[in-house]
């Protein structure tokens, strides 16, 4: 029975990344570097490179055994010993950048740069009660908390369910897909700049500029139908084909 006082009063949960017992854990490893070089002839080079992984545990849902499927990488409930699907491993994602000025005779300079984004992961963001199950390479918020993106999956309608005679409150949400197995492509591109400089009088300067923006034309799926069904997967965002952009500057 519950008692007057304790009506309207919201569930009592702490949420802890350091205690394994609580079903819920977050592992983060990753390695960046970079590097700056100024060359005898005014040649300037930059570059950058990061690898990581983040591994989620998320088994901690006291009332739902939906959201467990998926929420452990090795397959067994983290507290309980149940399947809670097939094991899987996240990958490590990778990016770099690098870029670089060259000066050229009758004062022109050439630059270039070169980058390689991480993949996005194909996300569903079906709700169940204001969150999803399963996990995200990424991050996420706590069960409770922020919504905590996951995988594609199968949203059951609240209709369905009441149809079985199965009292319920909200649409349940099922991840079909285990975290980190699908991604969209790589982000890659190469852009060029030429640039001439005009000294004139009185200390200024003008500088006068042709950028070429993704030279080799390149066209990434950067975002997809994320709902199941004939048209998962269907390409909704790419980036802009090459292109040539000219600039001005005046400097005094």
């Amino acid at each position: 029975m519950l008692k007057p006082q304790a009506q309207g009063r919201p569930r009592e949960r702490v949420y802890t990344n350091s205690d394994a017992d609580t079903g819920y854990s977050e592992t983060y490893n990753g390695f960046e570097s970079g590097f700056n070089a100024r060359l005898p002839n005014g040649t300037t080079l930059f570059g950058a490179y990061t690898f990581e992984r983040n591994i989620m545990t998320r088994c901690d849902s006291v009332d739902n055994p939906n959201r467990w499927l998926f929420c452990d990488r090795s397959g067994t409930h983290a507290l309980t010993g149940q399947d809670v699907g097939p094991s899987y491993d996240m990958p490590w994602l990778h990016e770099f950048k690098l870029s670089g000025t060259v000066p050229l005779p009758g004062d022109f300079q050439f630059s270039a740069t070169l980058q390689s984004y991480t993949p996005r992961e194909l996300l569903a963001t079906t709700s169940f009660s204001g969150d999803s199950a399963s996990g995200l390479n990424g991050g996420g918020g706590l069960w409770g908390g922020l919504l905590a993106l996951g995988n594609v999956g199968y949203s059951v309608k609240k209709a369905e369910i009441e149809a079985a005679g199965v009292p319920f409150t909200s649409s349940p949400f099922i991840p079909l897909m285990a975290p980190g197995s699908t991604y969209l492509d790589r982000l890659n591109q190469f852009d060029i700049s030429f640039r001439k400089v005009f000294q004139l009088a009185g200390g200024r300067r003008l500088n006068v500029q042709a950028d070429v923006y993704n030279l080799l034309n390149g066209g990434p799926i950067l975002e997809a139908t994320n709902a199941h069904g004939g048209s998962l997967g269907r390409p909704r965002r790419t980036i802009q084909g090459r292109f040539l952009q000219l600039a001005t500057h005046l400097y005094w």
